[in-house]
């Protein structure tokens, strides 16, 4: 059985197919008596509910416990494959990428159908009708349009950022071998923070070999050779073409005076606004450009690292695959997923109305607790297998599943619900289970999106999410008649 790139194994899409079956069965389908479809909604709102807390609580702190590493690396991150700290609250923890950090921002921002489908129950009634279910259900599916444009997208956002991130290593490498020729003339910058033109036009005369007024592609290259002797051929190519292409203004194949000096005037100025502490204090020095081109280079190594190690594991798994390959295999074993969990369905949600029936127990808090065991399972297991591995791009992915479910959850999920209810005439009142949703979102929404690295005792007050969040629904339900 030919296995598929992690990539797309992680994606939401794929998991929350069969999560769908369960959430959502039968009254999708519009058959049936009004009252039945308004039950068997309830026991997929609990689902929901609790797919929803249980990755964001328990998947989460997992998933932090099993892919903990010291944070001993720059600026306290975390070190791949390196645990001597044994359970230390404070000394060991997880580091993710940028992208995780956006996901869980872009998870924040589909919870948008829950604050819609709320708004008409805030002038104290208890439920809504289909109204204000087809507010929330347009802005759940248009949701879900967006988010997979953003997942579309995001494998080419990451290319140009990788791309971004050379061009600015080569710049950088460029200020600083020229910061040390400009030094003789009082550095690039004069300690008010203003460029040098002076040293760069002294540069400029320096690289103008032949008198004429203008560097061609020769003599940018030269000047990089000359400035740095041990720089490789490739290397002097590749920046030349880079600072060529970027000074050369008018695209005429030549660089004059006039172009030269606003460009590399221009680059210090954006470099000194970025950082004006450092721009005042540090810029004028050869150090600083040396200290952050080595910053930069960091920065691009561990982009392409990232890919590496990707393509690397890919071709560990098995024979690589066309993508054409790669499409038909993740639809076929979505499918059978479906298949698999729309057979079950139906007992499930039998079981439950019959189990809450004869024990008294609401059967929004059965289907909250128990069934998203059997739901998200898979999910559960294969991020807490992920972060085993221990490294900073795994569990990057990892957690970038989590937030990934949740935003199928609101958007797709949330979108058939309330389609459901809209269609066949039936009542939202889910107050309290809207709350606890957006509750737990904001709090780690925000918790992922404000910080890369997560030090070990925070996975405590993400475990006690989940138990407060069953609180909530009971106070509410019970002593505020929301329900």
């Amino acid at each position: 059985m030919p296995e598929y790139p992690n990539q797309l194994r992680n994606r939401p899409l794929d998991a929350a197919v069969p999560r769908i079956s369960i959430e959502a069965p039968k009254v999708s389908g519009l058959g049936g008596d009004k009252e039945k479809a308004q039950e068997e909604v309830v026991v997929g709102i609990g689902v929901l509910a609790g797919s929803t807390i249980m990755m964001l609580t328990v998947a989460w702190a997992g998933s932090v416990i099993c892919g903990r590493c010291d944070l001993t690396g720059p600026k306290g991150e975390a070190v791949d494959n390196k645990l001597t700290m044994g359970w230390s609250l404070t000394q060991t923890g997880v580091t993710t990428d940028d992208d995780t950090r956006i996901g869980a921002g872009v998870m924040m921002l589909t919870i948008l159908p829950y604050i819609v489908v709320q708004i008409p129950l805030m002038d104290h009634h208890k439920k809504e009708g289909p109204i204000a279910a087809l507010a929330g259900l347009i802005f759940a599916w248009l949701g879900l349009v967006f988010y997979s444009i953003y997942q579309v997208a995001n494998p080419i956002l990451q290319k140009k950022k990788i791309q971004q991130a050379r061009l600015d290593l080569v710049h950088h490498e460029f200020v600083r071998d020229i910061a040390v020729f400009a030094k003789t003339f009082g550095g690039l910058l004069h300690p008010d923070g203003k460029s040098n033109l002076e040293a760069i036009e002294k540069l400029f005369e320096k690289a103008d070999t032949d008198g004429n007024g203008s560097l061609n592609g020769s003599e940018v290259r030269a000047l990089l050779v000359g400035l740095a002797p041990d720089i490789t051929d490739f290397n002097a190519d590749e920046r030349a073409g880079h600072i060529f292409q970027a000074m050369d203004v008018d695209s005429d194949k030549h660089i004059t005076k006039a172009e030269f000096i606003p460009s590399l005037a221009q680059f210090l100025e954006k470099k000194r606004k970025a950082d004006r502490e450092s721009a005042l204090q540090h810029m004028h020095r050869p150090e600083f450009w040396a200290a952050e081109a080595e910053r930069q280079r960091l920065v691009y190594s561990e982009l392409v690292e990232m890919v590496n190690e990707e393509e690397e594991e890919t071709e560990e798994e098995g024979k690589k695959m066309t993508p054409a390959q790669v499409y038909f295999w993740a639809v076929f074993y979505m499918l059978i997923g479906a298949g698999l969990a729309a057979v079950f369905a139906d007992p499930v949600v039998s079981s439950i109305s019959g189990f809450s029936k004869s024990s008294g127990i609401p059967a929004f808090f059965v289907a909250f607790v128990v069934t998203p065991l059997g739901s998200n399972s898979s999910e559960l297991v294969s991020s807490l297998i992920f972060a085993m591995k221990k490294k900073k791009r795994c569990m990057s992915l990892t957690l970038s599943q989590v937030y990934g479910a949740i935003s199928m959850n609101n958007t797709l999920c949330l979108g058939i619900f309330l389609t459901v209810v809209y269609v066949r005439g039936l009542t939202w009142e889910f107050s309290s289970e809207s709350v606890i949703i957006l509750l737990a979102i904001l709090i780690m929404g925000s918790l992922g999106y404000s910080r890369r690295t997560f030090q070990l005792w925070v996975v405590f007050p993400v475990l006690l999410l989940y138990p407060f969040t069953l609180l909530i629904v009971y106070v509410c339900d019970t002593y505020l008649g929301w329900k």
